[in-house]
């Protein structure tokens, strides 16, 4: 019913992996981290992912595919912030998001 796997990298090498979830006709992406420093994104992607399999009904005609973050090369340079204590000063001074025109998305 679940499957993982390997879809490209980063222009720095790490895997891009994708969570399959269902077999059915109709494919549904869900991107949880379209940006490196939006960190709630990740756990909706685990949330979503857990309960898709538990719920047969949604996976009826249906194939999701969970992409955790389109950017984690970025998501590497923000885990200074995102992996400790909340902190408004830890935030600010260790806080990235490229350039827009260096953005993956």
């Amino acid at each position: 019913m679940c499957r993982m796997r390997r879809i490209g990298s980063s222009r720095q090498g790490r895997a891009l992996d994708v969570l399959s979830v269902g077999t059915g006709r109709r494919p549904v992406l869900v991107v949880g981290g379209p940006h490196p420093n939006e960190p709630v994104g990740y756990a909706t992607i685990a949330f979503l992912a857990e309960l898709t399999a538990a719920r047969p009904e949604l996976r009826d005609g249906m194939s999701w595919h969970f992409l955790p973050c389109v950017d984690p090369d970025g998501a590497a340079l923000n885990e200074e912030w995102t992996s400790a204590p909340l902190d408004l000063h830890t935030e600010h001074r260790h806080f990235f998001r490229p350039a827009l025109a260096e953005q993956p998305e």
